[in-house]
């Protein structure tokens, strides 16, 4: 029989979870016009998640997951953008950053980099297409426990 691991009389820590979307502002770095695209998602937006083992509040060391797609019109020879991210990265934790260029011949990476506010770094270069469209994904953990 398994041992319980919750004492006589607690209750169960139920965790933190929390999805929703947010509107950041873009910043441009070279000279294309940058918007978010609509991908299952309101226009104008990216979606979150973020999860974590605190007793139904946020702490340092959940973790985020940050998704939708962003398109580049006239794009110059190499372009980028800066995406605000929803939550502060801590700096000794691992990210990951997926960026699908299916459908387009620009080649895309991403950084995630902490300054004055969290930022998601896009940068493209190498592509002919006019418009291209990117989908990303990164997935982060948090330096602390503020939840906006």
């Amino acid at each position: 029989m398994p041992e319980d691991s919750t004492a006589a009389g607690e209750e169960e820590d139920m965790g933190y979870a929390l999805s929703s979307t947010y509107t950041p502002a873009l910043t441009p770095l070279d000279v294309g016009v940058w918007d978010i695209v609509d991908i299952n998602l309101d226009p104008g937006t990216l979606g979150f998640s973020r999860v974590g083992s605190g007793a139904g509040v946020p702490a340092a060391g959940d973790t985020v997951t940050l998704f939708g797609a962003v398109t580049v019109t006239d794009p110059g020879t190499s372009d980028g953008v800066t995406i605000p991210m929803p939550f502060v990265a801590s700096e000794a934790a691992f990210y990951h950053v997926h960026i699908d260029t299916y459908g387009t011949d620009w080649s895309a990476f991403g950084t995630v980099e902490n300054g004055a506010e969290t930022v998601l770094r896009l940068v493209i270069a190498d592509g002919t297409d006019p418009a291209p469209v990117f989908k990303f994904l990164v997935i982060y953990q948090t330096a602390n426990a503020v939840d906006p």
